[in-house]
């Protein structure tokens, strides 16, 4: 058998030239990708893997849009990143192996699919400092599912969550006076039970 005609067993007679063919198999295939996953995500940025297909000279990425599959890569190796996306923006991803013939190419028939999302994008975070206290403001991320602020009392120390919430501030207490606290926050979306998080900056203030 060949990626395109099935094989067989040839019987002719040296005789008078007769022959017929019998044990038939079927035509060469490539065969499905299997284990594809993300191996990691950033506000513009998604990267992909799969098991390795025996064989295959290798892979063709595609991701969904307007209801259609659009190729958008074509790798030697078993991994596929694509940038340029939008932050907090679901895509849905498929795969195809492929081995390549005297020329020509042949694709494995079936593939698996994934969904996955890119990251918020990082807040723009505001801290002002009040009477024992420290006011976090921050702009609305696009597709945020919500906020996580942290607080840390010296620039090498551990960071503490200190609130998750869907607003776009907080404000933290009981802090003393003359003292500088170090804050940050970043913007997480949680999709089909994964939470993808957003990069943070940090800013310190000290408490009047």
């Amino acid at each position: 058998p060949t990626y395109e005609v099935q094989g067989y067993t040839l019987h002719k007679c040296s005789v008078c030239g007769e022959e017929y063919k019998d044990n038939n198999t079927a035509k060469l295939v490539v065969p499905t990708v299997t284990g594809l996953k993300v191996a990691a995500t950033s506000a513009q940025a998604v990267k992909l893997t799969c098991n390795k297909v025996a064989g295959a000279t290798g892979y063709v990425f595609y991701r969904a849009s307007a209801g259609k599959w659009v190729r958008v890569g074509v790798s030697k190796t078993n991994s596929f990143y694509e940038g340029k996306l939008k932050s907090g923006t679901s895509y849905r991803y498929a795969v195809k192996a492929y081995k390549t013939v005297n020329g020509n190419n042949y694709y494995s028939s079936s593939y698996p699919t994934l969904w996955t999302s890119t990251n918020p994008a990082k807040v723009n975070l505001i801290v002002t400092s009040g009477s024992n206290m420290a006011t976090l403001k921050w702009g609305k991320t696009t597709s945020a599912t919500g906020y996580i602020a942290y607080m840390k009392t010296s620039a090498n120390g551990k960071w503490t969550r200190i609130a998750t919430t869907k607003k776009l501030s907080y404000t933290k207490k009981g802090l003393v006076k003359g003292r500088t606290y170090w804050f940050t926050v970043k913007a997480y979306r949680t999709v089909n039970g994964k939470t993808y998080n957003g990069a943070f900056v940090t800013k310190s203030v000290k408490i009047k």
